[in-house]
């Protein structure tokens, strides 16, 4: 019996590069609730992104923000992993060499993004709704942070083989780098993903990883495919994604109501 679906976002429920969910999404994670069945997002994005896009249901869902560096149940934070500050500034110093590139840190209730910027400040703002802090130097602020994240106009899987080679000493030990989506790269702690995030809460909740089913599409969702029973990445993912997942789905939302009808028979 199916307990707990945890699903991505871009590129996985958010499709062709739009912000809007679709709004039949909103209708059958209130019947799954109904049912018991606790639905997460889980994603890269924000904690406030994410609450905007759910808005309709977002006091029924919980939430895995910043790959599971920051994750909230019923409106309570249950986990908290911060970013390396040192680190973090030797990332940002590199990423600047990349003059395609924006450079984003993630804090608790914001986002730090330089002004030397602008057309990524845009993107964050206007198309991700993202809760914004606009700086001067990334490099003086102080606030803890939970990742970095870079958005490159570029073949953004060449540009994280490149920032892979460059820490290759922190990588596995310290770091993690990988894609989160067409333009989007992500730096998280290493042991940090949505994996261990999903696992947190399972435990919390009593759910075996039997009884989850989870959707995803790129490299930041390897882990938790893996920890779910049941898993599906989408037909578009990043190549080699479908090695990690059960099945295959052309749409979330048309795979979401087919698992509700086997609830209804259950």
């Amino acid at each position: 019996m199916i307990k707990l679906i945890a699903s991505d976002l871009d590129g996985t429920m958010l499709r062709d590069g739009t912000q809007i969910l679709d709004p039949e999404y909103f209708d059958i994670i209130h019947q799954l609730a109904k049912k018991g069945i606790c639905f997460v997002s889980a994603s890269g994005h924000q904690y406030n992104n994410q609450r905007h896009l759910f808005a309709p249901v977002r006091d029924e869902i919980s939430f895995i923000s910043e790959n599971g560096a920051h994750c909230i149940h019923q409106g309570n934070v249950y986990l908290r992993h911060y970013f390396n500050q040192k680190l973090a500034l030797r990332i940002i110093k590199e990423s600047r060499a990349y003059k395609d590139c924006g450079i984003a840190a993630a804090c608790e209730g914001f986002t730090c993004v330089e002004e030397r910027n602008p057309k990524y400040t845009r993107i964050m703002d206007d198309a991700l709704k993202t809760s914004l802090r606009v700086v001067h130097d990334l490099t003086l602020e102080t606030d803890p942070l939970f990742k970095i994240a870079i958005w490159s106009e570029s073949d953004n899987a060449r540009r994280c083989e490149e920032f892979q080679k460059i820490f290759q000493k922190e990588c596995d030990s310290e770091l993690r780098i990988m894609t989160s989506g067409d333009h989007w790269i992500d730096f998280n702690t290493a042991g940090v993903n949505k994996g261990t995030a999903l696992k947190q809460l399972t435990d919390m909740l009593h759910i075996d990883p039997r009884e989850c089913v989870a959707f995803g599409d790129q490299y930041n969702d390897m882990e938790m495919l893996q920890f779910a029973g049941t898993s599906y990445v989408v037909s578009t993912c990043a190549p080699g994604m479908e090695t990690y997942a059960t099945h295959v789905t052309d749409s979330v939302l048309e795979s979401l109501k087919e698992i509700l009808r086997e609830s209804e028979t259950a």
